[in-house]
C-alpha cells in the first residue's frame, strides 16, 4: 500500500503519551460497549495495552480479541477477513 507509513519519527510517537495516559488514568470511568482488538505480531502497538485496557476498564460489554500472524494493520494482513468479521459480528450483535 503506497499510502502506509514506512517511516515515523520519535516525535510521532512521544504524540500518543498524552492519549494513553488519559485512558490509563480513566480507564475505570469507561463503561461504553468496546471491542479491543490486536494482533500478536504489531510492531506498533504492543498488544498488552489492549489486554491491560481490557481488564482496567469498568464496561459490563467489552471484548477482547487477539490476532495470531497479525500485524498492526489488521483488516489489510492476510488473515485481515477474520478481522473484520469478527468486527462486523460484534457490532450486529449490539445495534
Amino acid at each position: 500500500d503506497s499510502l502506509s507509513l514506512k517511516e515515523c519519527s520519535v516525535s510521532l510517537i512521544n504524540a500518543f503519551k498524552p492519549g494513553l495516559e488519559c485512558l490509563r488514568d480513566n480507564s475505570r470511568k469507561f463503561t461504553d460497549p468496546v471491542l479491543l482488538v490486536s494482533g500478536d505480531a504489531d510492531l506498533y502497538v504492543v498488544p498488552q495495552d489492549a489486554i491491560d485496557f481490557y481488564r482496567q476498564t469498568n464496561s459490563t460489554d467489552n471484548s477482547l480479541r487477539l490476532y495470531s500472524g497479525i500485524g498492526h494493520f489488521l483488516m489489510n494482513e492476510e488473515k485481515g477477513d477474520v478481522v473484520t468479521k469478527d468486527i462486523v459480528d460484534w457490532l450486529r450483535r449490539r445495534f
